[in-house]
């Protein structure tokens, strides 16, 4: 039975009581029907570090990109009412093939332009001079580079042998590329050495969905098929956490700000909150209730939780399903999600301050939603930095500390 049940006036979790809707801000288009439809395609979108840019694949090769920040200013230049009213400043590029992945790269870190001691070369100067570049993962296995302003292509890296399901940029502004593929390697490239291939990483399953790097880039993790969730150390590349709890492929994997949260979502209806120190389960949000049994849960069940985005705050996540809707949660109180609206997402991604999550649909349009979450606690804060700045650990070392203290910093208490 789907805990989230719709009718005209609301809807309601599986104890009746109301969830509220989100509040649709803006709603942007793909192109129109052309013969090169491919509808496994669309949906993917992907925020630029610093909240300035935004982009989406509509489908048909074609992937938009658009200035949210002047966006923002000539809506309300226009005092533009419709949500569907055509914005004039979209940079659109046509990728050549099939779009399964893409991400936005920059080397600014909170504002703050990273430099490095290495010596550029002329090949990648346009990739070096822009703050911000297009990376998209295609279906034949190649994977190219945008400029997004001009919209010229800027490079191409050759080495997967089948389709790059997902991509991710260091958080460190070291344009860092990660890439996950069907053909079940992770591969960490050098955007700043002409993007040579730095690392490639085999794992047991015999097709990767995703993958991302914890905020600190001493970490990444990887998700596929045969239940697979692992936690990677990048500076040996060894894995430190091989995580059991699926009953299905893993889809894709999201780190809290902190570092110290895993979320991972999966085709068995679930997403597992892990602890990355402990490797042990925290929390399990179930997108089905009565949670299934393991045959159903591993089988074709109408409910596969398809992405999960983590909000700058750290105590908010947000879903997509395949039962047709997104879901916003609250860690602190997990058992419904507290927002809530009937979307054919396939991808999710909140914006970096937190205001906004964007929903990729089946359709190639890109909605975005008020995602209103609740101001956390200054406990909750104030654990968040130290969880960023600090190793576990240092927590267990501080024998002084409450007992109770100690569980909330370790997440043992939301």
């Amino acid at each position: 039975m789907n805990p989230l049940i719709s009718n005209r006036q609301a809807l309601v979790n599986r104890d009746g009581i109301p969830i509220e809707q989100a509040k649709l801000l803006a709603e942007f288009h793909g192109p129109r029907l052309c013969c090169n439809s491919r509808p496994d395609e669309v949906g993917m979108c992907a925020w630029s570090s610093d909240g300035q840019y935004f982009a989406w694949s509509c489908g048909y090769r074609i992937v938009k990109i658009i200035l949210w920040t002047k966006y923002r200013n000539w809506k309300n230049e226009k005092n533009a009412t419709s949500r569907t009213l055509e914005f004039p400043g979209v940079i659109v590029i046509d990728a050549g093939e099939q779009v399964r992945s893409l991400c936005l790269g920059s080397k600014s870190v909170n504002g703050k332009r990273q430099t490095t001691e290495r010596r550029r070369r002329d090949s990648f100067h346009l990739l070096v001079v822009d703050d911000v570049i297009l990376v998209t993962g295609l279906g034949n296995g190649r994977i190219r580079m945008w400029d997004i302003k001009s919209g010229c292509l800027l490079g191409e890296l050759i080495d997967h042998s089948a389709c790059v399901c997902d991509l991710s940029f260091s958080p460190t502004g070291l344009l860092r590329l990660l890439s996950a593929s069907v053909d079940g390697s992770l591969k960490l490239w050098d955007m700043e050495d002409d993007g040579n291939l730095q690392k490639t990483l085999c794992t047991r399953s015999k097709a990767l969905f995703g993958c991302c790097w914890s905020p600190n880039g001493r970490m990444i993790a990887s998700v596929g098929d045969y239940r697979s969730v692992l936690i990677w150390d990048v500076e040996h590349f060894r894995i430190i956490w091989d995580l059991v709890g699926h009953q299905h492929s893993v889809c894709k994997c999201s780190f809290s700000p902190d570092g110290a949260l895993l979320a991972t979502c999966s085709f068995d209806t679930c997403v597992i909150v892990w602890d990355v120190a402990g490797g042990v389960a925290l929390q399990r949000l179930h997108h089905l209730l009565p949670p299934p049994s393991v045959i159903f849960a591993g089988g074709s069940n109408g409910s596969c939780v398809r992405c999960l985005s983590f909000s700058s705050d750290g105590s908010h996540l947000g879903t997509v399903c395949d039962d047709g809707f997104f879901r916003l949660w609250d860690l602190s109180n997990s058992k419904f999600p507290v927002q809530a609206a009937s979307v054919d997402g396939v991808c999710c991604q909140f914006s970096p301050d937190g205001a906004v999550l964007a929903v990729g649909t089946l359709q190639g349009k890109a909605l975005m939603w008020n995602s209103a979450v609740q101001i956390p606690s200054l406990q909750h804060f104030c654990r968040l930095s130290i969880r960023r700045h600090f190793p576990l650990s240092t927590i267990d070392g501080l024998c002084l500390l409450p007992k109770r203290l100690q569980q909330f910093l370790r997440y043992d208490a939301f």
